[in-house]
């Protein structure tokens, strides 16, 4: 049935296309614009794509795109840039020549922007179209420098004469905003593409509608394409020949039957995995079960290699890095007192307290009452343990949720992670930093420290980038299985989050494949990490949670943590929260 709905939904839209473009000697490709499941949005693309097929000779454009995504893990990002530089082309075309139009375009812009209101834009592409209907309904977008940049040569594009004159200022915009290294070979592919899109503008029919625009999508001569495609009708020919039928199946499948989201990509993005494949398939085996089954785990550390694509992400690690820095230098003293204040009570009021304390561990003096604890609860703490000054007896991991509803907070976020790392180093005590995202099906672990490393590490941690969605039940399932390699008898966790887990796994479809996993949302995603906290809980570690959220999403933090939670809304006193909630799980003995 969603088969022969799909192949339905092709026709119609190849129709359309056909119908606006009047050519049928084509099959259209539908990479630049991408569909989804609302009709009038739909509409409104496959309307776009078809004065585009008229206008420019699209499929030298696309050639051309196909010469750059080669070695561009992302290549979403080109096919959004080049939409959006036909979609400002077109704009004031349709309000004086095409206003049946205007309905569906204007509730596109609507929609599009209503979206953004209750979702963070996740990467670039998103980034960009946000931003672009922003613009257009006359609101400030808030979003990043570099896309703003972006933005701003792609909507004040001017003169564009002809199919090679847009596949040269499209070269020169993505050349300026993305690392693009053309050697020799690529610069001749690229000539060739741009000599034979000059050709086949020579080679145009003249009786066929022709179009002739200026920077703005003006048009200056005639028109004789029927309006039809503007009107609320079927377009299906119900005498479509079968061998139609068969040539958008089958390039459907020609087009759609890579996954191109994977592991492999992710490592392109993040850096390479830590793990040989042995070891991280045991690990996804063993973890990604249940509502995460069909998930993959990536842990780097953010080193790449030396393709072009993978020097560009060094570079944005650097930059992120750097922006951060800025940001914690501005309030150095703030930062530094926090510090301070944070390692104070850690020494006078935590470790002191360890000299005459005890805790439950794997060996010792057996609790009789606690015999049942290994079956039911698989927890072998049954014993009581004195601790005579033993600092190496506590470990701390921290882990900082990098999602992209977190962009706005980033620096934030990376200067809190930095405060308490920096406070626990120096005084020895084993701490490891990790962040977590997902991208596409994979979970993404970032390691900026480990336990044993030195403090100087700690530096890594402002290299902290917020992006991707976040399936925190996972993360931390994962985080606490790692913690049970820490040899020492005390175990903290601190999550820092803002207590929305999201992970819409289906959002983009590539053809007819889904990816295996489940949507990660809502209620079963607050109610599956609180599982996770529990059962961490449970296995003997201790687990706060740092809320760095709006106010609006604190019930779900509550759900997730309980009462060992913090809510730092002033920076200032950072260093006593989070201080004091440590100086309670010590002195309460809080082992779950």
């Amino acid at each position: 049935m969603s088969e022969n709905l799909n192949t339905f939904e092709n026709i119609r839209r190849n129709n359309l296309i056909w119908t606006i473009s009047n050519n049928y000697n084509f099959l259209p490709n539908y990479s630049i614009f991408e569909f989804g499941s609302d009709e009038k949005i739909n509409f409104y693309k496959s309307a776009l794509s078809g004065f585009s097929y008229m206008k420019f000779q699209m499929n030298e454009i696309y050639s051309f795109l196909n010469i750059l995504i080669n070695d561009n893990p992302k290549p979403e990002d080109y096919y959004k840039v080049t939409e959006l530089i036909l979609e400002e082309y077109f704009w004031n075309y349709y309000e004086k020549y095409r206003p049946g139009i205007l309905e569906y375009r204007n509730y596109t812009v609507k929609t599009k922007f209503d979206y953004y209101k209750f979702r963070q834009p996740t990467n670039l592409t998103e980034e960009l179209e946000y931003a672009f209907y922003s613009r257009k309904l006359k609101q400030v977008p808030k979003t990043r420098e570099m896309t703003i940049l972006l933005l701003n040569d792609i909507m004040n594009l001017k003169d564009i004469k002809n199919s090679s004159d847009l596949i040269l200022k499209l070269k020169n915009i993505i050349k300026n905003h993305f690392y693009l290294n053309l050697d020799l070979k690529y610069k001749q592919k690229i000539d060739k593409i741009v000599e034979k899109a000059n050709e086949k503008e020579l080679e145009k029919s003249q009786n066929k509608p022709k179009l002739e625009f200026n920077s703005k999508g003006d048009t200056k001569v005639d028109e004789e394409v029927e309006a039809a495609e503007f009107n609320k009708i079927n377009l299906l020919s119900e005498d479509m020949n079968k061998n139609n039928d068969e040539k958008d199946e089958n390039y459907s499948k020609n087009i759609y039957s890579k996954e191109l989201y994977t592991k492999d990509l992710a490592e392109k993005v993040y850096g390479k995995s830590i793990l040989n494949k042995v070891n991280n398939l045991k690990l996804e085996n063993k973890l990604c079960t249940g509502y995460h089954d069909g998930i993959k785990i990536l842990i780097t550390k953010g080193e790449f290699g030396n393709t072009p694509n993978e020097q560009f992400r060094i570079s944005e690690q650097e930059f992120n890095k750097k922006e951060n820095l800025k940001h914690f230098e501005k309030n150095f003293l703030i930062y530094k007192r926090s510090i301070t204040k944070l390692k104070d009570t850690i020494q006078k009021e935590i470790l002191a307290d360890l000299e005459e304390s005890s805790t439950l561990s794997g060996s010792g003096k057996l609790i009789p009452s606690y015999l049942w604890k290994p079956k039911y609860l698989h927890n072998n703490k049954i014993f009581l343990k004195e601790l005579k000054d033993e600092i190496g007896t506590v470990s701390v991991d921290i882990l900082l949720d990098s999602s992209a509803s977190q962009i706005e907070r980033q620096e934030i976020v990376a200067s809190q992670g930095y405060v308490i790392a920096q406070a626990l180093t120096e005084l020895n005590i084993p701490t490891r930093v990790m962040s977590f995202n997902n991208f596409y099906n994979v979970l993404v672990l970032r390691l900026f420290r480990d336990y044993n490393d030195t403090q100087n590490k700690n530096q890594n941690i402002f290299e902290y980038s917020a992006s991707g969605s976040n399936r925190d039940g996972l993360a931390i399932k994962t985080i606490n299985h790692l913690m049970k390699n820490s040899p020492v008898d005390r175990k903290i966790l601190i999550v820092l989050s803002d207590g929305k887990p999201y992970d819409k796994i289906n959002i983009k479809i590539i053809g007819n494949l889904k990816q295996k996993a489940v949507d990660y949302v809502k209620e079963e995603a607050v109610r599956d990490t609180a599982k996770e906290v529990f059962l961490g809980r449970n296995s003997g570690n201790t687990i706060l949670g740092v809320f760095t959220g709006e106010t609006k999403d604190l019930p779900s933090e509550k759900k997730i943590y309980g009462q060992d939670f913090a809510y730092i809304s002033n920076i200032t006193r950072f260093s006593d929260i989070v201080g004091n909630f440590l100086k309670n799980v010590f002195k309460n003995g809080l082992n779950y």
